[in-house]
């Protein structure tokens, strides 16, 4: 699982300087998005984190990914279609294998946190919850 692990990881790319850490805790993933998602390649690069994610979610049977976001700066709208395209893949899967999916926001960052998964909550509703954490 290490290995599988290990190819999620963003490390500044792109524009924005984009980065991220994933970790497995039986059947949980958490993985933490820092910098800024602003250009092509953060968008390209996101967009694989997240089908790398879904992967590993199905095949593993995961029952949660947790998206830690309070430290993603900037996220532009090619970036959050990337978010909305992951989403739309968890709906579609058969009930028996969907993962429930969890962000974690800053309060402070209130021009994209709160409005933007606020409105992503609204899409995936029943599938995605906002936690708000220092």
């Amino acid at each position: 699982m290490r290995a599988e692990l290990s190819k999620l990881a963003i490390v500044s790319l792109g524009e924005g300087r984009l980065s991220s850490t994933t970790s497995i805790d039986g059947t949980r993933v958490t993985t933490l998005v820092e910098g800024a998602a602003a250009g092509i390649a953060d968008q390209r690069a996101l967009g694989d984190l997240l089908q790398g994610l879904h992967e590993i979610a199905v095949a593993q049977a995961v029952s949660e990914v947790t998206i830690d976001v309070r430290e993603l700066k900037f996220l532009n709208s090619s970036c959050f279609k990337e978010l909305v395209s992951w989403l739309s893949k968890v709906q579609k899967l058969p009930p028996a294998e969907r993962y429930a999916v969890r962000f974690l926001s800053d309060p402070k960052r209130h021009w994209w946190h709160r409005s933007s998964l606020t409105a992503l909550s609204g899409f995936a509703q029943g599938l995605m919850t906002i936690e708000e954490a220092p």
